[in-house]
């Protein structure tokens, strides 16, 4: 049995999730939780989508604080030891280069 290819989108492109040794029916079924936790998290941190949260944030810079949740915080956390480490070369606020 070759690996099974399951296709889709998200992040503005094509993903796949490649499954060696299942026959595509079962491969649909265990991929489905991956593709819909890269769709959640799509869903809250695209800065493409106006409902997310970074979009929030971003719509609310220079003005009042937004409460954010803890899976942001831990993520923007990362992002800024990310940068540090990396000293600036990773920079998540600068946008597609």
């Amino acid at each position: 049995m070759s690996a099974c290819r399951i296709g889709f989108k998200a992040m503005g492109g094509h993903c796949e999730i490649v499954l060696d040794g299942l026959a595509e029916p079962d491969a649909k079924v265990i991929s489905a939780p991956a593709m819909a936790e890269v769709l959640r998290i799509e869903q809250k941190f695209s800065r493409y989508l106006p409902q997310s949260v970074v979009s929030r944030i971003n719509a609310a810079a220079g003005g009042e604080s937004m409460p954010i949740d803890s899976e942001t915080y831990q993520l923007l956390g990362y992002a800024h030891a990310m940068f540090e480490q990396s000293r600036g070369a990773f920079d998540p606020t600068a946008g597609v280069l």
